[in-house]
């Protein structure tokens, strides 16, 4: 599954993305093949937060949520509430999106 011929992606985005953010890519792909997706931008100027996924034209941010301790401890948990605060004020709509453990 790590090939996924229509989403635009980060040369080598297939090999770091976890099996939730390619199942998502696959998905997307296969129900949504005429809206491009982007993956690991950097939306918020003056930041280096990335996102998992984008879709620039609806300003939708699209954040798959692990299961590390980097999503789940309070660090990790205020690092990705400040995330979403700031891509709020700079007009993205987040959406955080879980898998199955």
């Amino acid at each position: 599954m790590s090939e996924i011929m229509s989403l635009p992606i980060c040369p080598d985005w297939a090999a770091k993305a976890s099996e939730l953010e390619l199942a998502f890519g696959q998905l997307w792909v296969d129900l949504y093949p005429r809206l491009d997706l982007y993956v690991e931008q950097k939306l918020i100027p003056k930041r280096r937060f990335r996102f998992d996924f984008c879709h620039y034209p609806s300003r939708v941010a699209i954040e798959i949520q692990g299961y590390g301790p980097g999503h789940y401890s309070k660090r990790g948990v205020d690092r990705d509430n400040l995330k979403h605060r700031l891509a709020a004020e700079n007009g993205w709509l987040v959406v955080a999106v879980e898998g199955e453990k």
